[in-house]
């Protein structure tokens, strides 16, 4: 993520206000929470620089010291890549009014035993030691895979706008990401932890949102700076691919036959116990659609919040071109124009959202 992704990540917000809304849920009937006394830990996966983790935490900690009836020591541990701007979330969890550790807006007002970590190791691995925690979280996260699959080719920088036997392929390497993601989730949570999974998706009535933004994509980088300009092989731009999988819906639900993901050999597994979607307009077109953005204004927001998360895999792929600046600059400032001339409609988020718990299979 580049380091103004906090500025640009009104879209991610979205996501987690859905979330946000089914913690009282996710922590009512906690086997365990009459005789624990901590500390307890709570891991956020995918936190970026930090940005929407505040307020879920909050919530979180809220509820359990109602139901708790009193304060416990609790560690927070944030996890995401190790480039990612842990600085600020550090700054934020200090310093802002909607901190989590503060009682109130008050930063001068902490709560005593609130621990916060960091944690660098990718959530492909696991993160902390075996059957040691007791709640975790996720927004909009596992979607992006450890490593690009393959290099296309076709001319697409994402896996829905591919040759359709490319399509197929990165799917069915994505659903194997991320069931070993859900592995590692498996090992790490005690008996009785939840997990509240927000995971972008698509269905047969909501088709991937980034679909008509990267089609202007792919007609910038193949047409004007391949084709035109010669500022790149097509070899170098197909190599360029995003890192991530929006997959149907349907198809992350095969991950849980009867509504239970078990590692083999494995007596423990995640039973669902919540699962809902829904589709969410996204906030720069619809304050666009109310008159609270003009034009000039929507299209520099949103072409921002795209640079914010797509420029590190895009640039990322050029580490040594001698025109890779140059041709970052030009691809995301006409990016801007495009989004400026056809203003998108189809910009909706579609997280499919659940929450699971650890124990032996029902």
């Amino acid at each position: 993520m580049t380091p103004e992704y906090h500025l640009y990540s009104q879209t991610q917000n979205a996501a987690v206000q859905q979330i946000r809304a089914l913690i009282p849920e996710f922590l009512t009937n906690l086997s365990w929470i009459s005789e624990e006394e901590g500390p307890l830990v709570i891991v956020e996966y995918g936190c970026a620089d930090g940005a929407n983790s505040q307020k879920p935490v909050r919530d979180i900690i809220n509820k359990l010291y109602e139901l708790k009836g009193k304060e416990i020591p609790i560690h927070i541990i944030h996890n995401d890549l190790p480039a990612s701007n842990f600085s600020h979330l550090f700054v934020l969890v200090d310093n802002s009014q909607e901190s989590y550790k503060h009682k109130t807006s008050d930063v001068f007002n902490p709560r005593e035993e609130i621990y916060t970590f960091g944690s660098g190791t990718s959530f492909y691995r696991q993160v902390v030691a075996a059957g040691t925690v007791s709640l975790a979280f996720s927004s909009t996260a596992f979607h992006w895979q450890k490593e690009r699959h393959f290099a296309f080719q076709s001319d697409s920088l994402v896996h829905h706008l591919a040759a359709p036997d490319e399509n197929e392929r990165w799917i069915k390497a994505s659903l194997e990401n991320l069931k070993t993601v859900l592995e590692m989730r498996n090992r790490e949570l005690r008996v009785g932890g939840r997990l509240l999974l927000s995971h972008r998706a698509y269905s047969d009535d909501h088709p991937p949102a980034y679909v008509p933004m990267f089609r202007a994509i792919n007609k910038i980088v193949f047409e004007e700076i391949v084709d035109r300009d010669k500022l790149l092989t097509r070899e170098e731009a197909r190599a360029c691919n995003v890192t991530s999988a929006i997959l149907n819906y349907s198809t992350i639900l095969t991950l849980f036959p009867n509504d239970f993901f078990c590692m083999e050999g494995s007596k423990f597994g995640l039973k669902v116990l919540h699962k809902e979607t829904a589709c969410i307009p996204d906030p720069y077109y619809e304050h666009f659609q109310r008159g609270l953005l003009e034009l000039d204004e929507y299209s520099r927001r949103l072409a921002r919040s795209v640079r914010a998360w797509f420029e590190p895999c895009f640039r990322g792929s050029l580490p040594n071109h001698v025109d890779g600046n140059r041709i970052n600059e030009y691809l995301f400032t006409r990016l801007q124009e495009e989004i400026a001339k056809d203003p998108w409609t189809e910009g909706r988020l579609f997280p499919g959202v659940s929450y699971l718990r650890k124990g032996p299979e029902a």
